[in-house]
């Protein structure tokens, strides 16, 4: 193999140059994503269900509904009517100018995307709330407003309940 590529030196350098320009261009046309991170401690958790060291134990029902809220479509359209539009654009969208989206879109390049890439982690008594999108700032923006959302509809659904029976 090394005596025939040292034959054809000319089609040895095509090939690579080929090769560098393809990744080039795939990289400058792929889109970036970007993550952003919030966090939460939830202390009452931490002390009620704290496991022996050394001790692994899979998640409580109740760190298992709290994932279910971070992910759920009623969080991510809550989160999706406080952000501005512009921050909404999808992912595939946001690198390729007006032209070409409008190109395969087949209509306006703006539109709303389909799902918000709200996701949680719980470790503990402690609860990751990450988003994924197109820029930091967006990213940023949706992490921050789903954190909002989820302790707003915890407050509602615990402490204001709570509030309510008063004795």
């Amino acid at each position: 193999a090394l005596r025939a590529a040292a034959r054809r030196p000319l089609l040895v350098l095509l090939v690579l140059v080929f090769g560098a320009l393809t990744t080039v261009a795939a990289s400058m046309i792929a889109p970036r994503e970007y993550r952003a991170t919030s966090e939460i401690l939830v202390v009452r958790s931490a002390l009620a269900e704290t496991p022996p060291t050394g001790y692994v134990v899979g998640l409580s029902d109740e760190q298992k509904e709290y994932l279910a809220q971070i992910a759920s479509r009623p969080t991510a359209r809550a989160v999706a009517a406080t952000l501005p539009p512009e921050l909404l654009v999808p992912k595939e969208q946001a690198r390729l100018s007006w032209k070409v989206q409008r190109l395969f879109s087949g209509s306006s390049a703006r539109r709303m995307p389909k799902e918000l890439s709200i996701h949680g982690v719980v470790d503990g008594p402690r609860i990751e709330i990450y988003a994924e999108a197109a820029t930091p700032e967006a990213a940023a923006a949706i992490a921050n407003a789903a954190t909002t959302q989820f302790l707003a509809t915890r407050y509602a659904t615990e402490v204001k309940v709570l509030e309510g029976h008063d004795p």
